[in-house]
């Protein structure tokens, strides 16, 4: 079974076996409870490393962002290796906001949540200077 799968659903479903292997069987990862082609393909994309990005202006607008994945050994002595096309994912004019949500996702970028304190304020970074109690925030205009 898709074991990138089985984590990422018992994140979302917990300890439920029903809707966990439900899910992959409804998906076409399994069946039963037997791995199906569908579902050994979707291990073996997601078993690929990204080594690095490239992305580009698209004509008409819009940008094309690559996967460029790392080279897998073919063999025990490493003496092959077996490297893999670049995954192209084309986002148009306009689709500014899913190229970003795409980038978030496969370098794993993301905020923490902020910190609660007693005033209900995130505390200065240990090398940020503090702030005078009152004080006006430093402005951008005339930059």
């Amino acid at each position: 079974m898709p074991e990138f799968l089985e984590k990422k659903l018992r994140a979302e479903y917990g300890n439920n076996p029903h809707a966990i292997y439900g899910t992959m069987n409804a998906i076409g990862a399994m069946h039963g409870n037997k791995e199906t082609e569908k579902g050994k393909e979707m291990e073996k994309k997601h078993a690929m490393k990204i080594a690095h990005m490239h992305i580009e202006p698209a004509q008409g607008g819009g940008h094309v962002v690559e996967h460029h994945f790392k080279p897998k050994m073919k063999g025990g002595s490493g003496a092959f290796m077996e490297h893999s096309e670049p995954a192209k994912h084309v986002f148009g004019k306009g689709e500014g906001e899913q190229m970003l949500a795409h980038l978030k996702k496969h370098l794993g970028i993301g905020a923490a949540a902020a910190p609660k304190t007693d005033e209900g304020e995130m505390k200065p970074a240990a090398h940020e200077p503090p702030h005078e109690s009152g004080a006006e925030e430093e402005s951008d205009e005339g930059y």
